[in-house]
């Protein structure tokens, strides 16, 4: 794991907020990588997040193995135990549309990104 984190003190983004975004987004990476095997090649989770031109930016990349689950252009759960899977892509939505924000997910075949902008109050 590598974090490059330059967040200011005071933000009007709750940090509870914050919190439920890091740590879904951080779940979604550690389930990824768990279900990599050694030959699909290095685990990794890199999560960068900063303030530019009025967003708190936070972005989180991480190795895969490439099965994607996509349900009409929606990204859905790929384990097998579905009783309470969903919920961490729901709850980034969430806090992501709670701040006027935007969420952009892609992937390549190796490497799933997830880019999360909270607007913040001027």
């Amino acid at each position: 794991m590598e974090f490059d984190l330059i967040i200011p003190p005071q933000l009007s983004v709750r940090d509870i907020d914050i919190l439920i975004l890091l740590g879904n987004l951080l779940d979604n990476a550690m389930e990824a990588c768990k279900r990599l095997e050694i030959e699909d090649g290095e685990k990794f989770i890199y999560v960068n997040a900063r303030v530019q031109k009025g967003f708190l930016c936070i972005q989180v990349n991480n190795s895969y193995n490439g099965l994607l689950n996509l349900v009409e252009n929606s990204y859905a759960t790929v384990k097998t135990e579905k009783h309470f899977c969903g919920i961490g892509l729901s709850n980034i939505k969430r806090i992501v549309n709670k701040y006027h924000g935007k969420l952009n997910i892609t992937h390549t075949e190796t490497v799933f990104s997830v880019l999360a902008l909270l607007a913040l109050d001027e």
